[in-house]
């Protein structure tokens, strides 16, 4: 939750974004804040909008389960990662709805410092989810890649950038929660909070860093598939579920422009306020989503009844992971699989 200094005399030593105000709570105040025309938060949208949202979330995400749980029976750590980031989603929607719904009942003015305390949590929620949806791809793409030498700089890479990720994360979500201190909400005049420029740049780092974070994990498996030997209609299939991988990216740049909507100086502007927790529900959203129709490959095959192995079925013609009379190694995976060529001298080659 993003709130800039007041415009109120009493405040002008004190400025705060992304979850804190300062504002003065006299009589004066007041009454010119209840003078003004309170913003309209479109709370029926708001609704429907969280409840297609979680709908389309919960079906992709249901569907994954079933496919790792029932066709494939082969449940894998990201799986476990993904129902985390699922149940921690759910909540964040709940406590959206209840804020904007509280707001709605009770009033903006009344209800203010409740919603602006809410907000916090809100905010450290949505930092946790989008921190385990990314190490859940990253956990999947793992799942992906060979395991052997030849590949073991990619995966150090993979697991490398996702921790210096998910603490990037975490210590920026800490450092917005307590931006000022032991007063979270930024009620106190007194209190001494970070700039607003700065706060707002660590705000669009973060956003860059997912981005960064989403297309550095799909490119590389990406780039393994694009140079392995496989036909070319498997290869094309194969890079198209990688790149469902980046489509929760999309939604961190579209973010960041809109950024300045979550910077909110009082109760008047939480109608902006609205729009950017908005698009925030719909980043983990996506990123949700992405992982979950990545691994549909082999609900897709069973329904439309393609020929193509998957994990666990028996190959005619391969014995022990080698093509009879080739010397060309099959490297069988969850959702796809990847052919890589043994050279003479029996090592892996791309």
């Amino acid at each position: 939750m993003a709130f800039s200094t007041p415009s109120f005399p009493e405040n002008s030593g004190s400025a705060t974004a992304a979850s804190s105000a300062s504002m003065s709570t006299d009589t004066t105040m007041v009454d010119s804040l209840n003078s003004q025309v309170p913003p309209d938060l479109h709370i029926a949208r708001t609704i429907a909008l969280n409840v297609i949202i979680f709908l389309v979330t919960t079906v992709c995400f249901s569907l994954r389960i079933h496919v790792r749980q029932v066709v494939i029976k082969d449940l894998g750590l990201d799986d476990y990662l993904l129902m985390a980031a699922y149940g921690i989603f759910t909540v964040l929607i709940s406590l959206f709805l209840a804020i904007v719904i509280d707001l709605q009942t009770n009033g903006l003015i009344p209800r203010f410092w409740i919603s602006f305390e809410l907000g916090q949590i809100w905010y450290l929620i949505s930092g946790l989810t989008t921190v385990l949806i990314r190490v859940a791809i990253a956990a999947f793409f793992l799942r992906i890649i060979p395991n052997h030498d030849l590949h073991r700089p990619q995966r150090l890479t993979i697991t490398i950038a996702s921790y210096l990720y998910a603490l990037f994360m975490v210590t920026s979500s800490f450092t917005i929660l307590f931006q000022c201190g032991s007063d979270v909400t930024g009620s106190n005049p007194a209190s001494v909070c970070m700039d607003p420029d700065a706060l707002s740049y660590l705000i669009d780092t973060l956003l860059v860093s997912t981005t960064i974070i989403d297309w550095l994990m799909t490119l590389i498996p990406l780039a393994i598939v694009a140079r392995s030997a496989m036909p070319t209609r498997a290869k094309l299939l194969a890079m198209a579920v990688i790149l469902l991988g980046a489509l929760g990216s999309v939604i961190s740049i579209i973010r960041i422009p809109f950024n300045d909507l979550g910077f909110v100086s009082g109760p008047l502007d939480l109608g902006h306020y609205i729009t950017w927790l908005l698009l925030a529900l719909l980043e983990n959203c996506m990123g949700i989503i992405a992982i979950s129709l990545a691994a549909l490959r082999p609900l897709f095959r069973r329904v439309f009844r393609d020929d193509a192995p998957t994990v666990g079925e028996d190959v005619p013609g391969i014995l022990g992971g080698v093509q009879v009379g080739q010397e060309k190694n099959v490297v069988f995976l969850a959702e796809f699989q990847v052919d890589e060529w043994v050279g003479p001298d029996g090592q892996y080659k791309c």
